[in-house]
């Protein structure tokens, strides 16, 4: 294995991220959100729906 030195592989990484970015993270985080919705939902339906149906 090659140690590179630290100044050049943050530039080449820094550039590719930039050309990606916009597009990919906005992607990114639309998944996220998109996940977390879903997670959040279920542990609501999995904690308030019971009593609700019970209290009915």
């Amino acid at each position: 294995m090659h140690t590179r030195p630290l100044q050049v592989k943050p530039r080449s990484e820094t550039q590719e991220m930039l050309s990606v970015s916009p597009e990919f993270v906005g992607h990114h985080r639309r998944i996220e959100k998109a996940r977390t919705l879903c997670f959040v939902n279920r542990t609501r339906q999995s904690l308030l729906l019971p009593p609700l149906r019970s209290s009915k």
